[in-house]
């Protein structure tokens, strides 16, 4: 047993029993958090290369690989702001255009100073 009973009849947890459920309370659930953060950003993050991968070897421009690039992106934060509002009590709607709007933002803001 992880733990010994004091005069009440109470459990009382062992110094190296607590790091063992911690340990183990990291390992299982917070690497798995991670894991799972982790997938989305590859999964998402996949979609606008596809633009590019799917077309090597075509006679498009730079320029039409971008603007497919950036029409795969719009799309893939749309279903993101969908998958994101399943999960909160605000609309569908809302979280799809947060998430565009969010993602837009990113892209242009420039943080150099420049």
């Amino acid at each position: 047993m992880c733990g010994r009973e004091d005069e009440d009849g109470m459990l009382c947890w062992d110094a190296g029993c607590f790091f063992i459920f911690l340990l183990f309370f990291f390992v299982v659930y917070v690497s798995f958090d991670g894991f799972v953060t982790f997938s989305s950003f590859v999964f998402f993050g996949l979609f606008p290369l596809l633009g590019y991968l799917f077309t090597i070897g075509s006679n498009l421009s730079e320029t039409e690989l971008f603007g497919i690039s950036i029409c795969m992106t719009g799309v893939m934060l749309f279903i993101l702001g969908a998958i994101k509002s399943q999960f909160t009590t605000q609309s569908w709607c809302v979280h799809m255009w947060c998430c565009v709007c969010l993602g837009a933002y990113a892209s242009l803001y420039d943080d150099t100073g420049k």
